[in-house]
Parts: C-alpha cells; sequence; structure tokens
C-alpha cells in the first residue's frame, strides 16, 4: 500500500511568550487546523504573504517545531511523526526523519569545511556517533556525495572551502547535501529568497528536474506566485495561519490572489525574480 508521503490533519501551532500562561488567549497562533496531503512525486508551492505560517509548517514536518497538544496528527509515508501533539515513537520519529530533507533560506553550511564535507554531513543519521564527530566517512559515502555535487554541477568545486562559494552555489550544495542523504521528501523553506534572479532560477530548475528524476516529493515554500506557477504542479497557500487555497497552479491567478489576500497580494505579485515570468521550453521539461 502507498502512503501519502505528508499528511497533516487538523494541525495547529501556538507560540507562548516565556514565562506566559500557556492559553490560547496569551499565544500567538501561527498555524489553526490545517490539513492536507501530498502524494509520492507530487511538486507542491507553499504560498503565502510573510507571517502566513510558511516557515512554521516546514518547521513541524521536519521535527524542528511540536503542534500544539490534544489535536490533529502529522504523517510521513504513513508513519507518525506527531499525533495529538505528542512525538511518536523513537522508531516511528526517525524513520520519519530519515525521509526528510530541509533545504533553508540561509543554507545552514558551515563555512570552514570543504563543499564535499558539507554534502557528507547529510549523512551523519546514519552514522556512528563516533565515525559522525570524527567525519570519518567510507569510501561509498563520499563517492555517493561527489556524485550528488556532479548532479548539481558542482563537482569541481568539491575540495574547495564552502564560504568561497556564491549563494547560488551554496544552496546548489544544500540540495546536494539533501539528496546525498536519500531523501525521499525534500522540504524547501524559501531556497531563493536571497539569491540574484540567475542563480534563483538555476537553483529551482536543479531542484525540480532533481526532483522529477528520482520521484522525490518537494514541497517549496515560496513568495512568488510566477515561480510556483513555472516549477509546481499544485499550490497550498496560507493566510494567517489558515489554509486557504490547494488547487493546481494552472487555476492560480491575480484575481484569485486578490480576493485571498488583499493588498497583501501585492507581495505574492511582484515579480522580483526577474526572467521568471518567461516560460521556456526547458522549464516545461521538469513537468
Amino acid at each position: 500500500m502507498t502512503y501519502p508521503s505528508i499528511g497533516l490533519h487538523r494541525v495547529s501551532k501556538t507560540f507562548f511568550r516565556p514565562n506566559s500562561p500557556t492559553t490560547q488567549a496569551s499565544g500567538c497562533q501561527a498555524l489553526r487546523s490545517v490539513s492536507f496531503q501530498i502524494l509520492p512525486g507530487e511538486r507542491v508551492a507553499l504560498l503565502g504573504a510573510s507571517g502566513s505560517g510558511k516557515s512554521t509548517l516546514i518547521r513541524l514536518l521536519c521535527g524542528l517545531e511540536a503542534p500544539d497538544t490534544n489535536q490533529g496528527e502529522i504523517l510521513i509515508e504513513g508513519v507518525p511523526l506527531f499525533r495529538a501533539g505528542c512525538r511518536a515513537s523513537r522508531s516511528a520519529f526517525g524513520h520519519a526523519r530519515a525521509a526528510t530533507g530541509v533545504i533553508f533560506q540561509q543554507f545552514n553550511l558551515v563555512g570552514q569545511l570543504s563543499v564535499l564535507e558539507n554534502v557528507l554531513v547529510g549523512q551523519c543519521a546514519s552514522l556512528p556517533i563516533w565515525r559522525a564527530i570524527g567525519r570519518n566517512f567510507s569510501r561509498d559515502a563520499r563517492a555517493i556525495a561527489l556524485d550528488c555535487l556532479e548532479k548539481v554541477g558542482l563537482a569541481d568545486k568539491a575540495d574547495q572551502r564552502a564560504s568561497t562559494l556564491s549563494g547560488g552555489q551554496q544552496q546548489r550544495v544544500a540540495v546536494a547535501r539533501a539528496l546525498a542523504k536519500g531523501s525521499r521528501i525534500i522540504l524547501a523553506d524559501e531556497p531563493v529568497a536571497s539569491l540574484d534572479p540567475a542563480s534563483s532560477r538555476r537553483v529551482m530548475k536543479i531542484l525540480c528536474d532533481l526532483a522529477a528524476q528520482f520521484g522525490i516529493t518537494l514541497l517549496v515554500s515560496l513568495h512568488q506566485t510566477e515561480v510556483a506557477k513555472q516549477f509546481c504542479s499544485r499550490v497550498i497557500a496560507l493566510r494567517q495561519g489558515e489554509l486557504v487555497l490547494d488547487s493546481l497552479t494552472t487555476e492560480l491567478s491575480e484575481t484569485v490572489l486578490r480576493n485571498l489576500y488583499g493588498v497583501n497580494a501585492e507581495e505574492l505579485l511582484t515579480t522580483s525574480s526577474g526572467g521568471f515570468d518567461v516560460v521556456d521550453s526547458e522549464v516545461l521539461s521538469v513537468a
């Protein structure tokens, strides 16, 4: 039986101020009873204006945050990550974490390590602790890492320090790291927000090509509507922590966005990605 790669049912998340009573009235509710499923191999854009809850949702899905207690569940490949706000068993939680790779906006690379070592770090979860701490990686692990760097066009940078790379190159290293981990699901949190237009397009093209090639499920948080329409087949939209749209990206229009977001729609409609608004045959090849 094939399970959805990601499943949420009535998931909420409230942040409380330090030393304040943990009641809903005293907290900020970032997500409100969100439910959806993502099937294996889907490429889904997570859309929303700033503060809509996109990053919070990504952090919940990779286990960096826990949802509110007493309701809801998060499933990764049918295995519980959280149920009623409580973390699943150690083995179930480990399965879900092993299946999921995360790409952050700020790359999260170790600048003083080489590009190859940064990619190898993605495999640390499956290594004995003494080998992970000592960066004692096997020949097979290094071969996998080099192959992943080849896939993102950076094999020639393997021995270079990560801090010497451009922003776009560092984000491609982050993509290679997720691949080297063997991730079947990739969660990308604003992966092109801090990149220049040319680097943004290249990173999105590589990420979506690889997802299509290897059947990886992709959930990518974005601001720009045109990027979502070109690189993803489905869009999930959040507004003030609530799920307000789940549709094909072909149904996403300026009118729909203005009806959903009002004046905040301008943030999503701004074509700050320079050139993303031109769909060419190369981009369409990842569909």
